[in-house]
């Protein structure tokens, strides 16, 4: 399931990607929204196309990634209405060598953002 529309500019440790709220999403509720909760599966989707876009540079292959968690959730929405355009971001922070990485998410609008507490 691809929950993004388009990746809308990528460089370097940086990705924005695009996403419309459609009705009849496998994770839209009864009444068509999007739960904010879903913000962190397009998240973990937008690191993804970051991580293959990264892979086709090196011209390596994409290999499956895994989101372990998220230290920082807030969203200031409970759901997203059928027809918002979110915009999503991911900016990676750091990785180590075994592919382990950290990235932070901003995404718009509504507010919703993945980062480590203050």
């Amino acid at each position: 399931m691809i929950l993004l529309d388009a990746v809308v500019e990528i460089e370097g440790e940086r990705i924005v990607c695009r996403s419309a709220v459609r009705a009849g999403g496998v994770f839209n509720d009864a009444d068509g929204r999007l739960p904010a909760w879903s913000g962190i599966e397009l998240m973990a989707q937008c690191v993804a196309a970051w991580d293959g876009w990264q892979a086709r540079l090196l011209s390596e292959p994409v290999r499956p990634g895994l989101l372990v968690g998220t230290r920082h959730y807030h969203c200031n929405v409970e759901s997203f209405a059928v027809g918002s355009e979110l915009r999503i971001e991911a900016t990676r922070r750091f990785h180590e060598d075994n592919g382990m990485a950290m990235f932070a998410c901003p995404s718009s609008p509504p507010v919703a953002t993945s980062r480590r507490p203050p």
